[in-house]
Protein backbone atom coordinates (compact mmCIF):
# COMPACT_ATOMS: atom_id res chain seq x y z
CA UNK A 1 0.00 0.00 0.00
CA UNK A 2 1.53 3.43 -0.82
CA UNK A 3 1.89 6.08 1.43
CA UNK A 4 -1.37 8.39 -0.03
CA UNK A 5 -3.44 5.22 0.72
CA UNK A 6 -2.72 5.17 4.32
CA UNK A 7 -3.16 8.35 4.69
CA UNK A 8 -6.37 8.44 3.01
CA UNK A 9 -7.28 5.01 5.34
CA UNK A 10 -5.47 6.78 8.27
CA UNK A 11 -8.08 9.76 8.02
CA UNK A 12 -10.84 8.17 7.48
CA UNK A 13 -10.54 5.93 10.53
CA UNK A 14 -9.61 9.01 12.79
CA UNK A 15 -13.01 11.08 11.33
CA UNK A 16 -15.11 7.70 11.69
CA UNK A 17 -14.00 7.48 15.48
CA UNK A 18 -14.49 11.23 15.98
CA UNK A 19 -18.29 10.94 14.57
CA UNK A 20 -18.98 7.23 16.85
CA UNK A 21 -17.11 9.27 19.62
CA UNK A 22 -19.46 12.78 19.74
CA UNK A 23 -22.71 10.85 19.31
CA UNK A 24 -22.05 8.22 22.27
CA UNK A 25 -20.43 10.21 24.16
CA UNK A 26 -22.19 12.18 26.70
CA UNK A 27 -20.38 14.82 29.18
CA UNK A 28 -20.62 15.07 32.45
CA UNK A 29 -23.57 16.62 34.51
CA UNK A 30 -25.45 16.74 37.74
CA UNK A 31 -29.37 16.84 37.55
CA UNK A 32 -32.21 16.92 40.12
CA UNK A 33 -35.00 14.73 38.41
CA UNK A 34 -38.96 14.99 39.04
CA UNK A 35 -40.63 11.76 38.54
CA UNK A 36 -44.55 12.83 39.27
CA UNK A 37 -46.54 10.27 40.63
CA UNK A 38 -48.68 8.12 38.50
CA UNK A 39 -45.66 8.36 35.68
CA UNK A 40 -45.03 5.06 34.20
CA UNK A 41 -41.45 3.16 33.29
CA UNK A 42 -41.95 4.80 29.78
CA UNK A 43 -42.29 7.83 30.94
CA UNK A 44 -39.40 7.84 33.57
CA UNK A 45 -37.48 6.58 30.40
CA UNK A 46 -38.59 9.40 28.11
CA UNK A 47 -37.62 11.75 30.90
CA UNK A 48 -34.50 10.50 31.31
CA UNK A 49 -33.97 10.81 27.78
CA UNK A 50 -35.27 14.05 27.21
CA UNK A 51 -33.12 15.60 30.46
CA UNK A 52 -29.85 13.39 28.78
CA UNK A 53 -29.78 11.31 32.01
CA UNK A 54 -29.69 7.82 29.48
CA UNK A 55 -28.95 7.74 25.69
CA UNK A 56 -32.07 4.76 25.02
CA UNK A 57 -35.24 5.25 26.28
CA UNK A 58 -36.12 1.18 24.79
CA UNK A 59 -32.97 -0.49 26.57
CA UNK A 60 -33.72 1.62 29.68
CA UNK A 61 -37.39 0.26 29.32
CA UNK A 62 -35.71 -3.36 28.56
CA UNK A 63 -33.18 -3.29 31.34
CA UNK A 64 -36.00 -2.09 33.76
CA UNK A 65 -38.29 -5.22 32.33
CA UNK A 66 -35.47 -7.73 33.02
CA UNK A 67 -35.17 -6.64 36.44
CA UNK A 68 -38.75 -6.68 36.81
CA UNK A 69 -38.71 -3.54 38.32
CA UNK A 70 -41.13 -1.71 35.76
CA UNK A 71 -43.95 -1.37 38.12
CA UNK A 72 -41.48 -0.46 41.35
CA UNK A 73 -40.25 3.19 40.20
CA UNK A 74 -41.20 5.40 42.80
CA UNK A 75 -41.96 9.28 42.48
CA UNK A 76 -40.16 11.58 44.02
CA UNK A 77 -37.29 14.56 43.43
CA UNK A 78 -34.07 12.32 42.54
CA UNK A 79 -30.36 13.65 42.06
CA UNK A 80 -28.83 11.81 38.84
CA UNK A 81 -25.35 12.18 36.95
CA UNK A 82 -24.85 10.96 33.58
CA UNK A 83 -22.27 8.97 34.97
CA UNK A 84 -24.74 6.51 36.46
CA UNK A 85 -24.86 3.35 35.37
CA UNK A 86 -28.44 2.07 34.18
CA UNK A 87 -28.00 -0.68 37.29
CA UNK A 88 -27.40 2.12 39.46
CA UNK A 89 -29.76 4.86 38.34
CA UNK A 90 -32.75 1.55 38.07
CA UNK A 91 -31.69 0.65 41.90
CA UNK A 92 -32.16 4.44 43.37
CA UNK A 93 -35.41 4.53 41.14
CA UNK A 94 -36.78 1.62 42.79
CA UNK A 95 -35.69 1.99 45.88
CA UNK A 96 -37.07 5.62 46.61
CA UNK A 97 -33.58 7.10 47.17
CA UNK A 98 -34.69 10.83 46.90
CA UNK A 99 -32.86 13.78 47.14
CA UNK A 100 -33.69 16.25 50.01
CA UNK A 101 -34.09 16.46 53.77
CA UNK A 102 -37.41 14.14 54.75
CA UNK A 103 -38.94 15.55 58.32
CA UNK A 104 -41.34 13.63 60.15
CA UNK A 105 -43.76 15.84 62.18
CA UNK A 106 -45.21 14.02 64.85
CA UNK A 107 -49.29 13.94 65.85
CA UNK A 108 -50.15 16.43 68.30
CA UNK A 109 -46.77 18.80 67.08
CA UNK A 110 -48.12 22.18 67.32
CA UNK A 111 -46.71 25.31 65.07
CA UNK A 112 -44.24 26.19 67.76
CA UNK A 113 -42.90 22.80 67.65
CA UNK A 114 -42.63 22.20 63.87
CA UNK A 115 -40.92 25.26 63.70
CA UNK A 116 -38.10 23.96 66.23
CA UNK A 117 -37.89 20.67 64.27
CA UNK A 118 -37.58 22.56 61.23
CA UNK A 119 -34.68 24.99 62.54
CA UNK A 120 -32.74 22.19 63.78
CA UNK A 121 -32.21 20.50 60.12
CA UNK A 122 -31.83 24.41 58.88
CA UNK A 123 -34.86 24.44 57.00
CA UNK A 124 -36.23 27.79 58.23
CA UNK A 125 -35.60 30.63 60.55
CA UNK A 126 -37.98 29.59 63.62
CA UNK A 127 -39.23 33.31 64.33
CA UNK A 128 -39.73 33.79 60.36
CA UNK A 129 -41.41 30.52 59.94
CA UNK A 130 -44.01 31.33 63.21
CA UNK A 131 -44.57 34.84 62.09
CA UNK A 132 -45.94 33.91 58.71
CA UNK A 133 -48.16 30.72 61.00
CA UNK A 134 -49.65 33.56 62.72
CA UNK A 135 -49.97 35.97 59.90
CA UNK A 136 -51.64 33.41 57.51
CA UNK A 137 -53.46 31.85 60.02
CA UNK A 138 -51.87 28.08 59.60
CA UNK A 139 -51.75 26.49 62.71
CA UNK A 140 -52.73 22.82 61.99
CA UNK A 141 -52.18 22.68 58.31
CA UNK A 142 -49.18 20.82 58.26
CA UNK A 143 -50.42 17.66 59.21
CA UNK A 144 -48.47 14.70 60.58
CA UNK A 145 -46.37 12.91 58.11
CA UNK A 146 -43.04 12.14 56.81
CA UNK A 147 -41.89 15.21 54.16
CA UNK A 148 -38.93 15.23 51.90
CA UNK A 149 -37.90 19.06 51.68
CA UNK A 150 -35.44 20.45 49.02
CA UNK A 151 -32.91 22.10 51.07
Amino acid sequence: MDRRKRLYWVTLLCLLGFLVGSVYYTPYAERIIAIEPGMNAKDVAFLLKEEQMIRSPYLFLAYTRYKKLANKLRPGCYDLNTNMSLAALLEKLSKGETYGVKVTIPEGYTSSQIASLLSTKRLVNRNQFLKIVREKGLEGYLYPATYAILP
